[in-house]
Order: C-alpha cells, then sequence, then structure tokens
C-alpha cells in the first residue's frame, strides 16, 4: 500500500515537472536537456510498474552528460547517475528487485559514494587545473593590449604564455602600457598601471 502510494505521489510530482518544462511523448524540440530522460523514467512511474534496466541506464547516462556537458554540479550528479548506471546494471544482470529496493540501492549507493568520494575526487580535479609549478615574481611587468578598466579581465603574455590579467587599479589602463604584477591568484595576474 505504502509502494502503491509512494510511486503515485512520484509519478504526480515527476508528471508535474514534465508539463512544467513543456515536455510532452510527442514533443519534438524539450526546453532542456536531458528532458527526455526525465521523460522516459517517468512514463515507467506512472504506470505503477517498477523501472527496468534500461531506464535506470539511460537516466545515469543522461545525468553524466548533464554534468560534463551542460552544467557544473560539483560532482553531485556524477555519483547519481553512478548509482543509477549501477542499478540498471543490476538489472541487466538478473538480480530481480521490486520498485522500493531500486530506489533504496540508488539512494544508498548516491549517498554513500557522494559522502565517501566526492571531497576527494572534486579536490584532485580542482587542484590539478588551477595550480603553476613555476615561480612567478611579482613586480614583473606585462604589456596591456587593450583598453582595461577597473576590474575587468583581458589576455596577456608573460614568459611566453598567455594569462588572465585582472586591472586592479583605480584606474584604467590604456592599450599598450606596460602593467605591474600586484599579485598573482592561481592562473589570474592582478596588475596595476
Amino acid at each position: 500500500m505504502r509502494t502503491a502510494v509512494a510511486v503515485a505521489a512520484w509519478a504526480e510530482w515527476a508528471e508535474w515537472i514534465c508539463n512544467r518544462l513543456q515536455v510532452g511523448y510527442r514533443s519534438r524540440k524539450p526546453r532542456i536537456r536531458g528532458a527526455f530522460f526525465l521523460r522516459l523514467c517517468c512514463a515507467h512511474l506512472s504506470g505503477g510498474k517498477p523501472m527496468s534496466w534500461w531506464a535506470w541506464l539511460v537516466l545515469g547516462i543522461g545525468l553524466l552528460a548533464v554534468e560534463m556537458f551542460g552544467i557544473d554540479a560539483q560532482f553531485y550528479l556524477v555519483f547519481l547517475g553512478v548509482s543509477a548506471a549501477i542499478v540498471g546494471l543490476l538489472g541487466l544482470a538478473g538480480v530481480a528487485m521490486p520498485e522500493w529496493a531500486q530506489w533504496l540501492v540508488f539512494a544508498a549507493l548516491a549517498l554513500i559514494t557522494m559522502v565517501m568520494f566526492r571531497r576527494r575526487i572534486y579536490e584532485l580535479v580542482r587542484r590539478t587545473s588551477g595550480h603553476v609549478e613555476q615561480r612567478l615574481t611579482v613586480g614583473d611587468h606585462v604589456v596591456v593590449p587593450v583598453r582595461l578598466e577597473p576590474g575587468q579581465t583581458c589576455r596577456v603574455e608573460y614568459r611566453g604564455s598567455s594569462w588572465s590579467a585582472r586591472n586592479t587599479d583605480e584606474v584604467a589602463i590604456e592599450p599598450g602600457r606596460e602593467a605591474r604584477i600586484a599579485h598573482i591568484d592561481g592562473l589570474t595576474l592582478h596588475i596595476k598601471s
């Protein structure tokens, strides 16, 4: 009884979301990416039957694709997608589970993997992308190629490579003028005239 009520509540909520996104079964151009995957999963829940293994795989791949190509959700969608894919692979391997067990395994896997691995993986990815090993010298000069208003950024050449440079001074820097590096923050040079 409780499972049927939960399925009905989920189906109502999912149908409302799908309608708010203006995505129908016959819709050719959904307003957001991933809405087709949501509609596929909603179709199974509206009938009150458990999601099949391929629906879990589609949901998992869809969540992974949205995280990788659509939005930066700081790896939360990656773990949800992997958890959904694992539930789908269990179904493909022949492990028969009722609907409540599928959702329970999905939720448990998502929570456990997020708690245990997300911070470490996120820090590992973030640490490698914005760190410069070479010793940089505050006080060096760079040539600003465009007029740079206070607070704006542009690209400058420094030691043979292109850098982001932000004007932290109170006055604009004219094109072709030299500016002094006042501070270095990751891959951004803070410059003053």
